[in-house]
């Protein structure tokens, strides 16, 4: 997974049975999903958050283009409120 530091908590509350902990949880985990899936090129999106975090991830191949750099920051900012967990 691309967001293992808001996955992993996820899990361990389940597991935990900590339902309401595990919802609050779920909530971040979709939006990053949807940030990444659904509002930009996936890849793209992929990318720059890789490369948000300092882990090597290059450019799309064509015909996939990066981000411009706006929809760059939302994709980190989302990537940074997941790692925050």
């Amino acid at each position: 997974t691309a967001a293992p530091a808001a996955c992993v908590p996820l899990y361990q509350a389940v597991v935990r049975g900590d339902l309401e902990e595990a919802g609050r949880l779920q909530l971040k985990v979709s939006y990053v999903n949807k940030v990444l899936v659904r509002e930009h090129s996936q890849i793209a999106a992929v990318k720059a958050a890789l490369k948000s975090l300092g882990r090597p991830a290059g450019v799309p191949r064509r015909p996939l283009r990066p981000l411009p750099v706006d929809e760059e920051s939302h994709v980190v900012e989302a990537f940074e409120l997941a790692e925050s967990l």
